[in-house]
């Protein structure tokens, strides 16, 4: 690809490519427009606290994921390469780590999901995918190709997503998105990027993406335009637009200053979900987090300035974008008691209790 048409690549959409088709005009929401006009309590009714019960058999040392379904909950730990899973009144029933050098084991857990329709749970160990029903016994091992390092995943019956990162794509593997089978085959490679940055700009964020009902909505690194995978193909929705605030275009002397800048002055978007019509966002700009609200069906976006605006308990303000899933209508996330000492007592838990486990119920 020629400098020249390297000028027009932007980062926010990843889309473009010499040897690819146009896309089609998406709708676009316009987010900067709509900034603070709407209040958390305008989305959500009630907070539920869930206390992880704490035993020694069961204590977390660090929260990496979690999944809620409907009669049970999974909290990933990095630092114990292990899945603990409780039920959905809190209580422990047992701990999946199955670490080791042998076929149905693996050396270290970098990420999991859980597929609930033949009660799965996949764990992504690096080089390969282990699968093992609800109990950590074994079902299935899912090799993944040597250039790939994904930084999380998500799965459902059909396929297995994987989220990449600049820092981990090798070369010969630049994509913001791959696709796999239940063999490791790749189905499809979406959203393309500069070899140029490949190895180069160290961004990492906390994503968790999931399906629902065998629909991925996803977005790509730098990028502003959500996608929509079903039926084995991806579909581009619609896209934000954050005016000044978005990424600017990929060129040779822009590259060292996003790489100092941290990525500062740029809205970065953390996770999405669709919920009873809508589309929720969570993002990161200037060190402020925003939930923003689409209604498609009206055209309109809402925005929450979350750094100002938890109206239930302040205290918990700067945790709240980094909820792990979407269960039930609910957006689920966890606190420590470093996060949040006077929620521990005033559930009268003490500072070595684990985790608790909160659900903020959206209208």
């Amino acid at each position: 690809m020629n400098r020249i048409a390297l000028s027009f690549i932007v980062i926010a959409s990843i889309l473009s490519c010499k040897d690819k088709e146009p896309q089609p005009k998406l709708p676009v929401f316009e987010v900067m427009a709509n900034m603070q006009k709407a209040k958390l309590s305008n989305l959500v009714d009630s907070i539920q606290y869930l206390p992880l019960e704490t035993n020694d058999s069961s204590l977390i040392g660090n929260i990496s994921r979690i999944v809620a379904t409907p009669h049970q909950i999974f909290v990933g730990d990095r630092l114990a390469n292990s899945v603990f899973v409780f039920n959905k009144q809190g209580k422990f029933l047992h701990k999946i780590c199955r670490q080791g050098r042998g076929p149905e084991e693996y050396i270290r857990l970098y990420d999991f999901d859980v597929n609930e329709q033949d009660s799965s749970i996949y764990f992504y160990c690096g080089t390969h995918i282990q699968i093992y029903d609800y109990n950590g016994n074994y079902k299935q091992t899912v090799p993944i190709d040597s250039s790939l390092f994904p930084t999380t995943m998500a799965v459902s019956n059909h396929c297995i997503y994987l989220s990449m990162n600049y820092n981990t794509c090798l070369e010969d593997q630049p994509y913001n998105s791959i696709f796999i089978d239940s063999k490791g085959n790749i189905i499809e490679k979406s959203s393309p990027y500069p070899k140029e940055i490949a190895g180069q700009i160290n961004y990492s964020p906390r994503l968790s993406f999931r399906f629902r009902h065998d629909t991925l909505l996803y977005f790509n690194n730098f990028e502003y335009i959500i996608h929509e995978y079903i039926q084995g193909h991806s579909t581009p929705k619609f896209k934000l637009n954050f005016n000044e605030h978005e990424i600017p275009p990929i060129h040779s002397q822009n590259i060292e200053n996003l790489q100092r800048t941290h990525f500062q002055n740029y809205a970065l978007l953390y996770n999405i979900a669709y919920i009873k019509g809508k589309y929720y966002i969570l993002f990161l700009m200037n060190d402020m987090k925003y939930l923003s609200v689409i209604y498609p069906q009206k055209g309109i976006i809402r925005t929450v300035n979350i750094s100002t605006d938890l109206e239930y308990d302040n205290s918990l303000t700067p945790h709240f974008l980094d909820f792990n899933c979407i269960e039930n209508n609910s957006f689920v996330t966890y606190y420590e008691w470093s996060d949040a000492p006077e929620l521990f007592s005033k559930l009268k838990l003490s500072a070595d209790h684990n985790p608790i486990i909160v659900f903020y119920h959206i209208k």
